[in-house]
């Protein structure tokens, strides 16, 4: 209670206090004697202006209103004439025509500015006379929101530093000529019997309509900024340029002569939409170009950064792209090409073309190859399947990565000499999975499926850690001088691993092949691999081969005689070293048909059919017998690591 006395006094002490200060703060209630003034400005005094009567600016024989001094000028009504409209004759004049039409029956000019500096002309219509607006002379100035239309020789022609900013010009011969250091934006420049803009160097058109003129719908020279404007339907090119340095982004251009025409060097071309044109595209050398395909066919004959605007489908008779310049890389963008019956290739490198660079996108349906390239080719990220020939076919080197290929009509990838396939995944082809050339390298690659062979290399080669399974010939088959490591295959229809002379197979799977698991010819080196269940022999091989620390089992599931190891007799037997081999439940353990070979230290399974084959004239070491030993005798050649042991 005593706490509530204290805050009601206090509240009262407060609101007298305000009371008294309230008229102190406030202003005299009661208004000045006398009439209220305005406390705002007219716009005569913000900006004297001056109409264009007979009176303030009468006209003479030439003009119908002559202006000869500095200032702001404003038409009072719609302006017949026979003459020229308005005559300028002075520095730093403003005319704003209100809305109103300055007109004439194709008289002289609508509005002429003699030599001098700063016009700007706004808010109105100019009709029907020979010239719009003519300030060829004039340097810096503005046109805004003006209307010129059915001038029979030029809309406007203003001189250098103009910005001419919503604008229409129309219906006329030569619609816009503009100087150097000029802007043009919001603009709509159309049905003209010329050129819809011709602009000088070191000048910027943004966000403007170029579309049914006679001739360009714009053309430039050298430095200048064209972007975000629509050209369509022009009779000559959408932006022709014949200057060096300029820079045309962001454009749509269609259902022109030629989309776009970069005759000089060293400009930047990027994000454009062209599509629709007779020729979409015409450089000249030395530009940066980064195009974006809204359609196919479609030639790239110039270096350039191509990518896809979204899924494009090809015709009847032609490639989808074809490429005729070096330095071109594709970006497909997650997108697709899709061919139709009786096309050619998805993408065709001529002979032409040094490198080509493709990635990152499907390419299906083509009644050629996918991807056709006469010299190098670099593929990345890619989707071949279901091309009448192969997915990508390159002449020379092919390389290759994070790509699958499947249900072509030839091969998966294939590739020249010195390729590099990594990463790839190869389903159901007709032809090889994988077919490189001489010196090439396959790694980490996956192939199932197909009617020929998985993966087929020639001399010199690499196979590393590759899985293939269910093709119709060989699973991995190379010529002379490869490598073949920790590799998988399983359940082809001929030899799981098929090399010739001098290779290497080591730490290799085979298995469930229709023919034998590794077949190998002169001086290979087959180590630390398993060969299981295969129809024929574990290891084939023949003359000078050693053939160490493999595990051959159950193999000539299908044959009268299939063997773990088998070494054929031929051309140039014999030399070879079988050595430390376990092998178990086969046809044939050891089953050796040549002479002058070593056969020493294998585990041989009673388990086999037959545990040996070997004839005369091979050094053999010591066969022992390890079923039903007695553990307390001593037999005198079982530690020697030479013997053979069957158990």
């Amino acid at each position: 209670m005593q706490i509530n006395r204290r805050r009601r006094r206090a509240l009262a002490v407060l609101a007298v206090l305000l009371g008294v200060a309230a008229p102190a703060l406030a202003g005299p209630l009661a208004p000045p004697g006398g009439p209220v003034a305005p406390t705002y400005k007219t716009l005569d005094q913000v900006e004297p202006r001056i109409p264009l009567t007979q009176d303030t600016t009468p006209g003479n024989v030439n003009a119908e209103f002559v202006i000869s001094q500095p200032g702001s000028y404003f038409l009072v009504s719609d302006t017949f004439t026979t003459k020229n409209g308005i005559s300028v004759q002075a520095d730093d004049v403003t005319i704003d025509l209100q809305g109103y039409t300055l007109r004439s029956n194709a008289g002289n000019t609508g509005i002429f500015c003699a030599p001098g500096t700063s016009l700007t002309v706004r808010n109105g219509v100019i009709s029907n006379f020979k010239f719009g607006i003519t300030a060829a002379s004039v340097t810096g100035g503005n046109v805004e929101s003006v209307l010129v239309e059915q001038c029979t020789v030029e809309g406007l022609n203003l001189g250098e530093g103009f910005s001419t900013l919503n604008c229409t010009i129309q219906t006329s011969n030569s619609a816009m000529i503009v100087g150097a250091g000029s802007l043009v934006a919001r603009c709509v420049i159309q049905n003209n019997s010329g050129i819809g803009l011709q602009i000088g160097s070191d000048s910027m058109v943004c966000k403007s309509l170029f579309r049914n003129n006679a001739s360009h719908g714009v053309s430039g020279i050298g430095q200048t900024r064209i972007e975000d404007c629509g050209m369509h339907g022009n009779s000559g090119s959408g932006i022709r340029m014949t200057g060096a340095g300029n820079a045309v982004r962001a454009n749509h251009v269609t259902q022109n002569a030629t989309g776009l025409s970069i005759t000089g060097s060293g400009s930047h071309v990027a994000d454009n939409v062209v599509s629709d044109n007779a020729d979409n595209y015409s450089f000249g050398a030395g530009n940066h170009l980064e195009l974006m395909l809204s359609e196919i066919p479609e030639s790239i004959d110039w270096p350039a950064k191509v990518t896809v605007a979204g899924t494009l489908t090809g015709v009847a008779g032609a490639n989808g792209i074809t490429i005729n310049s070096g330095e071109v890389e594709v970006d497909l963008g997650g997108h697709t090409l899709v061919g139709v019956p009786g096309s050619l290739d998805g993408i065709d490198v001529t002979n032409l073309v040094l490198w080509a660079t493709i990635k990152n996108g499907t390419i299906r349906d083509w009644g050629a190859n996918g991807v056709d390239v006469v010299f190098y080719g670099v593929l990345d990220g890619l989707h071949l399947d279901s091309n009448d020939q192969s997915g990508a076919d390159v002449g020379l080197r092919l390389i290759a990565s994070n790509c699958t290929a499947s249900s072509n009509g030839a091969s998966g990838l294939a590739g020249g000499d010195d390729s590099r396939v990594a990463g790839c995944q190869i389903y159901g082809n007709s032809g090889d999975g994988i077919s490189v050339g001489r010196s090439s390298t396959v790694h980490q690659c996956l192939v199932a499926g197909g009617s020929a062979s998985g993966i087929d290399t020639n001399a010199g080669s690499t196979v590393l850690d590759c899985t293939v399974s269910d093709c119709g010939i060989d699973g991995i088959r190379t010529l002379n001088e490869c490598l073949i490591e920790r590799c998988t295959v399983r359940n082809c229809g001929s030899d799981g691993i098929q090399v010739a002379r001098d290779c290497t197979v080591r730490v290799c799977s085979s298995t469930n092949n229709g023919s034998s698991g590794i077949n190998a010819g002169f001086d290979c080196l087959i180590t630390d691999s398993l060969t299981n269940t295969n129809d024929f022999h574990g290891i084939l091989a023949v003359g000078g081969c050693t053939i160490q620390r493999n595990n051959c089992m159950a193999n000539g599931a299908n044959t009268a005689n299939g063997a773990g190891i088998f070494l054929a007799n031929g051309v140039n037997p014999g030399r070879s070293l079988v050595e430390s081999n376990h092998v178990k439940s086969n046809d044939i353990g050891i089953w050796v048909l040549s002479v002058n070979n070593v056969v020493i230290g294998n585990r041989i399974s009673s388990d086999n059919s037959t545990s040996h084959v070997i004839p005369v004239g091979n050094t053999v070491g010591p066969i022992v017998n390890a079923i039903n030993l007695d553990p307390t005798s001593v037999d005198p050649l079982a530690d020697v690591d030479t013997a053979n042991l069957v158990y």
